[in-house]
C-alpha cells in the first residue's frame, strides 16, 4: 500500500546539521555529566530552533569544566544570560533562556585524529534575547 506523504523532499530526517546561520532558540536542556572517552566534568547543553527556519530542530554542545576549558562554560552562561557568581551557577536557571545563535559548522576527529565523515553544528556565537 502507498502511503501518501506530501511535500516528502522537503521532510528532515533531523540527522543532518542545521545550514550555517542565525537562529532564534530556547535552551531546551542543560545539565552536568562527563565527556565520553576522558570522563571530563562538562555541560550539556541542548537547544530548539524558534526561527527563522527549522523550526522544533535541535542542535546540542557541551562545554567543559576543566581549568583549561572554562571559558567555553563561561561564554555559554553569559551567552545564554543565565546569573552566576564565584560559587558558579545553576543549570536549570538556564532552562527556557531565549537567545540567538550564529551556528557554523565543524568536523570533529576521534582519539586517532582521524575526521568524521559528516559535520557537526557549532556555536560561533550567543547572546540572549
Amino acid at each position: 500500500m502507498k502511503v501518501p506523504i506530501p511535500d516528502f523532499d522537503k521532510v528532515e530526517t533531523g540527522k543532518e546539521p542545521l545550514p550555517p546561520g542565525t537562529y532564534q532558540a530556547v535552551v531546551s536542556g542543560c545539565k552536568s555529566g562527563k565527556s565520553k572517552n576522558k570522563q571530563t566534568p562538562q555541560i550539556e547543553w541542548e537547544f530548539q530552533v524558534q526561527g527563522p527556519t527549522h523550526v522544533g530542530r535541535k542542535f546540542f554542545d557541551n562545554t567543559f569544566l576543566s581549568e583549561k576549558a572554562l571559558f567555553t562554560t563561561k561564554r555559554m552562561v553569559v551567552g545564554v544570560g543565565a546569573s552566576f557568581d564565584a560559587s558558579g551557577f545553576n543549570t536549570e536557571d538556564c532552562l527556557g533562556k531565549r537567545v540567538e545563535v550564529v551556528l557554523g559548522q565543524e568536523y570533529m576527529t576521534d582519539d586517532q585524529g582521524n575526521k568524521k565523515l559528516s559535520p557537526n553544528n557549532s556555536i560561533e556565537r550567543i547572546k540572549p534575547i
